[in-house]
């Protein structure tokens, strides 16, 4: 099957980025690798960044499709996305800066948070808790396994990060419902 253009763009950078950091990488490069020119770059791209944030995306799409997991295994999930991070880990430790930091949070926080909400829906408590409490709980469960994937990709995604996955997911099992059952209003 013919790749789009998007997706040839993409390859090219994820071939670049297996040699080189992101800060080394020009747009030059990219289209030379691909075959295209500038302008087609920017049709599709307005930046190194924005290719990517969606070069990224569209790995991860692949990734799912190739490594299926139950949408009803929220721990799965996760590990599911530790692995991907993990078998990318050449191009995700290159094409990690400062400059994209952020891009990095949004990415985890936009895979994790549905997981985040699926799992509150399991407790029974959250059909008391008020919208904005659970918005509230889902929200700092999200962050404090975004941060620690992101810490880890600062560390150099060392192995032994599955232990800290395995304490995050320890923590939920043995936290969340206590947590949303403070935010059941007194007259329930």
């Amino acid at each position: 099957m013919r790749k789009t253009t998007k997706q040839a763009i993409s390859e090219s950078l994820k071939t670049l980025l297996e040699k080189q950091t992101i800060d080394k990488i020009t747009i030059k490069e990219i289209v030379a690798e691909c075959g295209v020119n500038r302008q087609t770059f920017y049709y599709h791209f307005s930046d190194i960044y924005e290719l990517l944030e969606w070069a990224l995306e569209d790995t991860i799409q692949e990734y799912i499709t190739v490594n299926p997991v139950p949408k009803d295994d929220w721990q799965e999930q996760i590990y599911l996305f530790y692995r991907f991070l993990y078998s990318h880990r050449r191009i995700i430790l290159h094409a990690y800066d400062p400059i994209n930091r952020t891009y990095y949070e949004n990415f985890t926080v936009k895979f994790i948070e549905p997981i985040i909400m699926y799992r509150i829906s399991l407790c029974p408590a959250a059909v008391h808790v008020p919208e904005d409490k659970r918005q509230f709980v889902q929200q700092v469960y999200t962050w404090i396994c975004s941060d620690l994937i992101i810490e880890w990709v600062e560390h150099g995604m060392p192995d032994e990060q599955k232990t800290r996955l395995d304490d995050y997911i320890t923590l939920v099992n043995g936290s969340l419902d206590a947590a949303l059952e403070r935010f059941i209003p007194n007259h329930i």
